[in-house]
């Protein structure tokens, strides 16, 4: 089957991870990806784990970005290399390059010189903090850490009062790359009306910034200075993970309806168990959680201030019924086989894990939900 991009021509002059995840995208697509490595090579070949022995050739890293890529080694310092580089730009429809926005400048490529070698060259630029940006901060350098930490999502990451802490992996880089195969592909349409290239200038750590969602929107409203809460939604609960005695569950309703449902299904399921009675941390966490969102305003609530509470809603009866509910403490583990059938289970109790639903078009069946067992 034809794919999207095929027929079009990407020259790449990226390394490491941010212009390759773009490419390596575009490559997906169907578009005939050139990488063209200066005569040392990617810097990424020199990062681990390698397939076999320590290689240039063997970085499991490199390989996982540069699928589908034909590659090509020209040194930029020499003319020849500059020649062939301009040769292969001219019959090609984009550039997408990673390096400081001097140094495409200084070899001799910038936009300028582009657009005159292909009027209808679509050249992606992604840097760190962008080229059209504060003066002075274009032409510094930023891995990924530097981008999360100048964003702003390494201050509401992590636990509660914690030190920051970078996302566990380089989404940076990654949210960057995937934003300009986004652009790019606009651009690619544009094109197609006008006739007429573009650049894109891409920066990681606006990427970043895009992602703060409810963040930004409680520092413009509130005047909020968020910060880490870990594994807690700032507005949201239950919306996190919980202990159990040999894994972590997680809990996420996004409206009061799921929130009553979930309630619902853990005092049948626990019933079930004969455990209610150990369930009394539980319905003390959500409704403590649940107070606590209550102090904040809601919109559509004129004069309510921090402090008064909110009407009950069904949420907070269903946690009621569950508190009334609950067995004594020190009652047998297993309810007895009246008490099941009154609820509509005869199925043998078990205890609850963390099981992985398999993959779509398994054959193998997902685990039976324990509320819907009858």
């Amino acid at each position: 089957m034809a794919r999207a991009l095929e027929g079009i021509r990407v020259v790449d002059l990226s390394h490491v991870l941010a212009a390759p995840t773009t490419t390596m995208y575009l490559a997906d697509l169907g578009a005939e990806v050139i990488h063209v490595e200066p005569p040392q090579g990617d810097d990424s070949r020199e990062y681990g784990p390698f397939a076999g022995s320590p290689d240039k050739n063997r970085s499991g890293y490199f390989i996982s970005l540069n699928r589908n890529k034909k590659g090509m080694v020209l040194d930029l310092k020499q003319e020849e290399g500059k020649e062939i580089l301009r040769q292969l730009i001219a019959v090609s429809d984009i550039v997408v390059e990673n390096y400081r926005p001097t140094t495409m400048r200084k070899l001799g490529f910038g936009w300028d010189e582009l657009r005159k070698i292909n009027p209808r060259i679509i050249y992606c630029s992604i840097s760190g903090f962008g080229q059209d940006t504060l003066p002075g901060y274009a032409e510094r350098p930023s891995y990924d850490m530097v981008a999360q930490a100048y964003s702003g999502i390494m201050s509401i990451t992590g636990p509660e009062e914690g030190p920051p802490c970078r996302v566990g992996s380089s989404v940076g880089d990654i949210i960057a790359g995937m934003q300009a195969v986004v652009g790019i592909l606009a651009a690619v349409v544009y094109r197609e009306k006008t006739g007429r290239g573009q650049h894109l200038d891409m920066s990681m750590i606006d990427g970043l910034f895009a992602t703060l969602e409810n963040a930004v929107a409680r520092y413009t409203i509130n005047g909020e200075i968020p910060g880490p809460l870990g594994g807690i939604h700032p507005s949201i609960t239950p919306f996190q993970g919980y202990r159990t005695a040999d894994s972590w569950i997680i809990a996420a309703a996004g409206t009061e309806g799921q929130g009553l449902g979930l309630v619902r299904h853990l005092v049948f399921f626990l019933e079930s168990l004969g455990g209610l009675g150990q369930a009394a941390a539980v319905f003390d966490h959500l409704a403590h959680a649940i107070d606590r969102l209550q102090q904040v305003p809601r919109p559509g609530t004129p004069g309510r201030c921090r402090g008064q509470r909110q009407p009950p809603g069904l949420f907070e009866h269903a946690l009621d019924r569950g508190r009334e509910r609950q067995l004594p403490r020190g009652a047998p583990q297993r309810a007895q086989p009246t008490h099941r059938r009154q609820h509509g289970t005869g199925a043998r109790a078990r205890r609850p894990t963390m099981r992985a639903r398999p993959p779509p078009g398994s054959s193998r069946p997902a685990p039976a939900d324990p509320a819907a067992t009858a």
